[in-house]
């Protein structure tokens, strides 16, 4: 076998053997619904939403020159952190199932959630329904919010930018405020709540997000 064809075929079974996207998210989804039906036939569903955004399309970093240049270490990775957040949830399934009531699917979760891989662990986790998943926009927004200012301390965000981020979530749906009316509404419902959240935090993505510098090539 001359060295060329043996590079050749080493290199297409690499290739071969490497998961693309589509075919790591379908081999998560099994796993998920397989753990389902070990519990009392429960029947995991996943719908694509009508607005998803791969994350790698994404800013990578916070563009730091829109805040308070005296921020601690600690608030940049809070903040970091909830920009990370607000990304996967612009990328994120979402995922229905059939359990009778929310006392009974955390009774599933106790049980069969340690169970599935790390990566099903973290897709199940990153269910665009989920209120404190999908609430990531409205922490941000709150983290800024003069009320939460002591005495002397400055704005953690330049005016302009606050006015910004206050004119983008100003149409976040009133349901999502409040976790109690949120739950009320039916999977529908929910659905169409959450697609409407999708621009907002888009927008406070774009806008306060910057790509690293070795991604702007």
């Amino acid at each position: 076998m001359n060295e060329q064809f043996s590079s050749s075929l080493v290199q297409e079974t690499v290739a071969k053997e490497v998961e693309t996207k589509e075919e790591i998210e379908m081999r998560i989804r099994k796993e998920i619904i397989a753990k389902g039906k070990e519990f009392e036939g429960v029947e995991f569903k996943f719908r694509e939403p009508k607005r998803k955004i791969a994350k790698d399309a994404l800013p990578a970093t916070l563009n730091w020159n829109l805040f308070n240049k005296n921020l601690s270490v600690q608030e940049k990775l809070n903040l970091q952190s909830l920009l990370e957040k607000m990304e996967a949830f612009l990328d994120s399934p979402i995922i229905t199932d059939n359990f009778d009531d929310h006392g009974a699917r955390r009774v599933w979760e106790g049980k069969y959630l340690e169970q599935l891989s790390p990566e099903a662990q973290a897709y199940y986790s990153h269910n665009r329904l989920g209120l404190n998943f999908a609430t990531g926009v409205i922490k941000f927004r709150n983290y800024f919010d003069p009320i939460n200012l002591l005495p002397g301390e400055e704005m953690k965000m330049n005016e302009e930018a606050y006015k910004l981020l206050l004119g983008m979530c100003s149409i976040i749906p009133e349901p999502l405020k409040n976790g109690d009316d949120y739950g009320e509404l039916s999977l529908e419902d929910k659905i169409i709540c959450i697609e409407k959240l999708v621009p907002v935090v888009n927008g406070v993505v774009r806008y306060f997000g910057e790509k690293k510098l070795d991604q702007r090539n």
